[in-house]
């Protein structure tokens, strides 16, 4: 956790601190955009009769603090929020509707209108699953439990919620890598939130710290003395910036979404929102920096028929939006739609939706799969009971949607996340690139997230400026390393189609045809020119109640498209026409198939060398022979069972060579190469390529058979595989090496020895060589020119592809005889 932190720490007066934490809204001089210091807001703290309030409370007694004495410094924080909630009803009473922000809400109706803290000091209830249970020194909570009774990050029902959590030691850089654990767990309870707060307290300086950790890093008050009155007033000041919260947004939770509800903005109007419920978990990036990305399936909600035409605050959809389509009316279904039938009886169930929520009940809750731990892990919870609302998106990307229907008979996938200032609207524009490409999602829209002040939702506030980065930065981690401010902003991404894991397929056959179309999805990237970088277990899913339609594969436009700069546009055009004036009777469908071929690669313009003749020739050579093998496989259809998304960090190719590279190694480390994997960890530089791409694919398909649910008894050597993989480099190795000796032993689960052959030929035949021919060939063309350094990432892009194709093929009859075997167990 300490590594995620160690450049990005910031240190700010407390003064600054309180005005980041307090309610606060975009100057008026002040132009909208994503990312607004904290000079550009008016703050809640800083109007002159929250001033008055606070300066007419009393102050809190300075702490005699010593080693081990908690309930000092416990009694001393419950004091100030005393002196808080004391000083908030004088501010209630002293402000007004005409004031800049309103009257504040009554006392005890805003956000945390009770606050306690106490000594706690054992495990929570739950945790993050996979790591070891946290024990916070000190907790806030709204009630004080029994003292047998654990706090919960989510409390998954009466239990005591924790919204604070603290630290004690005496030492700075150890004290905040453990602070850095318990904002994990609050990230995993509230997967959205902006930021955590969490109070370290150093009884050797007799110091403490409000530790402001948000989606580009940590942000720190200085250390303020608690033997002095200044001190104690700076703690009081900070504690009422937070008394004084009344959104969701001033939490760092989204209004939006409340972890069981969600509105969107529809997409052929921007201004009227869509009611959706929150269904099931797929996946969290878990972090405390960086993207942390979060995918949800939704359903649409049908809206409420009071609801009176005019509020604008509850817009209706068009009367006809709700209107389930003609069970035989297919002119109206999209490309990728189910049949018509089930799509109808999908819209009728969406309108139903409304009037079974109840109660948010264990039972009720979205979805989430367990984690393999033995700590309970953190369950979805309702992040507030605050009426949803959303400003229409100043930026957004989207689909052309002419009707409805595209909501309205199917669920929706919605991925939320944090991209970097450099990577913002990256994703979508790739999306809409692929074009819904076999193995592709089907983009609907994305957005970023906009503030009613016209501000983005943003951590910029808690950063410094560029020109004062180096002076705010802290070493307090125990390292002097530094880096730019990593300005971050939430985007949502929403799909047409839900999906799930590839962890849930049925069978080894059926895992390997599912990562055979999210690879012809990874060329569908490719070829449009984005290299993915982060092939993983929870960027492929599985379309569920698939498969469904989709535009047929082909490699003809992709290498097309691919090798332009290198073609006779009007050569091939002219050789493409004489084709196509041909009667069926004068040329069978083979030659006109075999004449596009033998046409591009005689409109390939000449070229300063032999080897790169020879690349382009290839290139050309294994797309035709892809294309044979896809259709021969009968995989080459419109039914798209499965695809990959999450296409964040990707990198252009358009520039990759011309540019100056930085190097920086990206994707999920369980599923990196070697290599690749070794240069992150050493923080290296590493130019990662197609190969690496292939890599991911080979330890994804290894992790989904280790982890498929359908298979729930597990050998020992199984389970322990499973840990190994999510260990270091040699332990990753020696679960690999183990299964491809003995996967295929009785003992063992069906679908691990199903696989098993396949993957010892994947690894041994395939990749090794791989390795050695890309070696061989970069080393070749690594001080060369961009365009040679293209043909060859283009070379092994379409021979990392075809080489598996034409492994699934090899082991195909088999896989089918075991699907086809089990089926008779049943019969």
């Amino acid at each position: 956790m300490g590594h995620e932190i160690v450049a990005h720490t910031w240190q700010f007066d407390a003064s600054v601190v309180a005005q980041m934490l307090s309610p606060k809204q975009l100057k008026k001089d002040v132009q909208p955009g994503t990312y607004h210091p904290i000079g550009d807001y008016d703050c809640l703290i800083d109007q002159e009769f929250v001033q008055n309030a606070l300066a007419a409370c009393k102050l809190p007694t300075p702490p005699t603090l010593v080693a081990a004495e908690r309930p000092n410094y416990v009694q001393f924080l419950n004091h100030c929020v005393d002196n808080c909630e004391s000083a908030y009803i004088v501010a209630y009473r002293k402000s007004t509707e005409k004031g800049l922000f309103g009257k504040i809400q009554k006392p005890g109706l805003h956000w945390w209108a009770g606050l306690t803290f106490f000594e706690y000091n054992k495990q929570t209830g739950d945790g993050v699953g996979g790591a070891e249970p946290v024990e916070p020194d000190f907790v806030g909570t709204r009630r004080k439990p029994d003292k047998r009774d654990q706090c919960y990050w989510a409390p998954p029902g009466p239990e005591v919620g924790i919204l604070w959590a603290g630290e004690v030691n005496y030492k700075w850089p150890e004290l905040i890598r453990q602070a850095t654990t318990y904002a994990r767990a609050m990230n995993s309870a509230v997967p959205l939130r902006l930021f955590s707060v969490v109070i370290g307290v150093n009884h050797s300086e007799k110091t403490l710290r409000f530790l402001i950790f948000h989606r580009g890093g940590l942000t720190t008050s200085e250390a303020l003395d608690l033997k002095t009155e200044a001190g104690c007033q700076a703690v009081q000041k900070i504690l009422f910036s937070v008394y004084l919260w009344q959104k969701p947004r001033d939490a760092g939770f989204p209004g939006f979404i409340n972890g069981y509800d969600c509105i969107l903005p529809d997409p052929l109007d921007l201004k009227i929102k869509l009611d959706f419920k929150v269904t099931t978990h797929l996946y969290h990036a878990l972090s405390v920096r960086g993207r942390g990305s979060f995918v949800v399936s939704l359903t649409l909600v049908t809206p409420i028929d009071s609801t009176p035409p005019n509020d604008t605050t509850q817009s209706p959809l068009p009367n006809d939006a709700t209107k389930s389509l003609p069970p035989n009316d297919a002119t109206k279904l999209p490309s990728y739609n189910l049949p018509a039938q089930k799509a109808c009886t999908t819209s009728m169930n969406a309108g139903k939706a409304r009037s079974l929520i109840g109660p948010m009940t264990t039972s009720s809750l979205p979805q989430v799969k367990e984690a393999s731990t033995d700590i309970k892990p953190i369950c979805p919870t309702r992040y507030h009971e605050v009426e949803l609302v959303i400003t229409p998106p100043s930026t957004c990307i989207k689909k052309e949607v002419l009707t409805l229907d595209d909501l309205l008979c199917y669920p929706l996938v919605a991925k939320f996340s944090w991209p970097s200032q450099q990577k913002r609207a990256l994703e979508p524009t790739v999306y809409n690139a692929s074009g819904s490409d076999l193995g592709t999602p089907v983009h609907l829209m994305s957005f970023e997230v906009t503030l009613s002040d016209g501000s983005g939702w943003s951590n910029a506030y808690f950063l410094p400026t560029s020109s004062k980065a180096r002076a705010a930065f802290s070493g307090n981690t125990s390292e002097d390393t530094f880096e730019d401010p990593d300005h971050r902003s939430m985007w949502v991404t929403v799909f047409v189609g839900d999906g799930e894991s590839l962890e849930n397929c049925t069978s080894a056959l059926d895992l390997c045809e599912c990562l055979l179309q999210a690879a012809l999805g990874w060329l569908s990237y490719y070829v449009h020119g984005y290299l993915h970088r982060d092939i993983s277990v929870g960027n492929i899913l599985k379309i569920k109640d698939g498969p469904r339609e989709r535009k047929r594969f082909s490699t003809r436009s992709l290498v097309q498209s691919l090798l332009g700069d290198y073609l006779d546009e009007k050569q091939l055009d002219a050789s493409q026409s004489n084709t196509s004036d041909v009667s069926e009777g004068n040329l069978s469908r083979l030659e006109i198939e075999d004449s596009f071929w033998k046409d591009l690669t005689a409109a390939l313009k000449p070229t300063s060398s032999d080897d790169q003749a020879k690349r382009q020739e290839d290139i050309v050579g294994m797309a035709k022979k892809l294309e044979a093998l896809v259709q021969d496989l009968n995989i080459a259809t419109m039914e798209c069972k499965a695809f990959l998304n999450d296409c964040d960090m990707v990198a252009p190719l358009e520039d990759y060579f011309e540019k100056p590279h930085d190097g920086s190694p990206t994707g999920t480390a369980e599923f990196m190469n070697k290599p690749l994997r070794e240069a992150m960890e050493e923080e290296s530089p590493y130019l990662q390529s197609p190969v690496d791409d292939m890599h991911s694919l080979f330890w994804t398909a290894l992790w989904c058979t280790l982890f498929n649910v359908n298979h729930p008894e597990r050998s020992p050597d199984e389970l322990e595989w499973r840990s190994k993989l999510q260990g270091d480099l040699d332990e990753r190795d020696s679960a690999m090496n183990d299964v491809l000796k003995c996967g295929t032993r009785k003992a063992h689960s069906s679908i691990l020895r199903d696989m098993t052959p396949l993957l010892e030929d994947w690894r041994w035949n395939l990749l090794n060589p791989m390795d050695d021919k890309w070696d061989e060939v970069w080393s070749s063309v690594k001080e060369g020119q961009a365009d040679e350094k293209k043909l060859v990432f283009h070379q092994f892009a379409f021979r990392g592809i075809l080489d598996f194709v034409q492994l699934f093929k090899s082991h195909k009859a088999r896989l089918g005889a075991k699907v086809a075997e089990q089926c008779n167990k049943y019969l």
